[in-house]
């Protein structure tokens, strides 16, 4: 597994991602009703995204490159949890230390943008084979 810490943790309610997001629905009305009329189901599934979207917590990674990762965690998350990506899954999860020596799952995955599908296991396996990035074992309990 890789671990790279989480080093910040705006909630995707705040004000900076609702106004952006609000002009983009605005201009999306207009064709929510032709829409609606082809997708019976559509308003209740956008208002799913929208409601699931809005208690996401942006994460941002501190290792795996230079600059590190952007993307969007579980609200139970907080500041220094890590982020691992495990060998053969499809979305990093993020874990929390208990202080005991062993790591508490917050829940399913976060999505991390550009390491989704292994796509980046892939690529720290080449490295590791050239003693370039570190991996560790996680017993999840």
């Amino acid at each position: 597994m890789l671990p790279a810490r989480i080093l910040q943790l705006p909630r995707l309610d705040s004000l900076w991602f609702f106004l952006p997001w609000m002009r983009v629905v605005t201009a999306f009305t207009r064709l929510r009703a032709k829409l609606f009329s082809w997708f019976p189901g559509f308003d209740m599934a956008f208002g799913i995204l929208a409601y699931r979207m809005a208690h996401r917590r942006v994460v941002r990674t501190d290792h795996w490159e230079e600059g590190g990762y952007i993307g969007l965690g579980l609200p139970l998350a907080q500041f220094g949890d890590t982020i691992l990506i495990c060998k053969g899954g499809k979305l990093p999860l993020i874990v929390r230390p208990n202080g005991n020596g062993e790591w508490s799952l917050l829940g399913n995955a976060c999505y991390v943008h550009g390491v989704a599908d292994g796509r980046k296991w892939e690529a720290f396996e080449q490295e590791r084979r050239s003693g370039g990035n570190r991996l560790a074992d996680f017993r999840v309990i």
